[in-house]
């Protein structure tokens, strides 16, 4: 989802309650600010502060001009996104307003789009569609195409070309440039990490002398192990007596590392761990 700034952080009011929603519709089209020097040198900064200024202007704009939400989402040259009608009824071409939606491009006249503003109206569309608020069969078209007019201009759509019978009798044939026109690919999550197995810590390396048969068992639980002569054996509590009428020494200990050691050499597990009765 692109950055999506609140109509309040530039200016523009809340609309009423009764003002219309037109839904999902089948046609979102694209407008410029049609402005330029020398009246005026805003719309060509992509620094954050200026984009923000330039939509505070184009909101204070419609304000004065009784249209305070003239365009659905404007979007600045940084690829930032600011609601003014949102999903409300919009005021930015005649007798085609409940038809259609609008965004405007913070361009002035001359200055190119950004690759932040392709792929913000590219990723717009897609949430549109998903939040019911386009058609997912829905146009994106230059306004020059339902009003005689040159907006969006030639930076943002292909010079108009000839009249056709558009929906509101006026305008003519034209696209917006081919890179706004490409669907949103939403990109690949990341892929998942796993981590590598943990190996337990081996049973501590006893010194030449100790390297005798003995038997080892955890103070904690019953399990007896046969250690000194190889890898640890679990051995049954019979064969633990056996092996103590032989004079196998036993040691008995709290030692969780040695424990886990033991077990890893005998193929045991924690389930098969039997602690003694409480």
């Amino acid at each position: 989802m692109p950055t999506i700034f609140p109509r309040s952080l530039i200016g523009t009011p809340e609309p009423p309650a009764t003002r219309p929603k037109p839904g999902a519709v089948r046609y979102l089209l694209g407008h410029f600010t049609g402005v330029g020097l020398p009246l005026t040198s805003r719309y060509r900064s992509a620094a954050d502060a200026d984009v923000i200024a330039d939509a505070r202007t184009v909101a204070q704009f419609g304000i004065s001009s009784n249209r305070p939400w003239e365009y659905n989402w404007i979007i600045g040259l940084n690829g930032w996104v600011f609601v003014q009608a949102g999903e409300y009824l919009s005021a930015h071409c005649l007798n085609f307003n409940a038809q259609s939606k609008a965004v405007l491009f913070l361009n002035a006249i001359g200055v190119p789009l950004t690759p932040a503003q392709i792929d913000a109206f590219r990723e717009l569309r897609h949430d549109l569609v998903l939040r019911g608020e386009l058609h997912p069969d829905h146009h994106a078209d230059p306004h020059y195409m339902y009003r005689t007019t040159g907006c969006p201009g030639a930076e943002i759509a292909t010079p108009p070309g000839s009249k056709w019978n558009s929906p509101t009798g006026q305008g003519q044939l034209g696209q917006l440039r081919s890179e706004l026109l490409r669907p949103w690919t939403p990109p690949a999550p990341p892929p998942a990490t796993v981590d590598p197995p943990v190996e337990p810590d081996p049973a501590p390396i006893l010194e030449e002398d100790d390297m005798k048969p003995r038997m080892w068992r955890h103070a904690d639980y019953q399990n007896v192990f046969l250690i000194g002569s190889g890898p640890a054996i679990n051995v049954t509590p019979e064969l633990a007596k056996s092996y103590a009428n032989e004079g196998v020494d036993i040691i008995v200990e709290r030692h969780p590392q040695m424990l886990k050691g033991c077990m890893h050499q005998a193929g045991l597990d924690e389930t098969d761990l039997l602690p003694w009765p409480a």
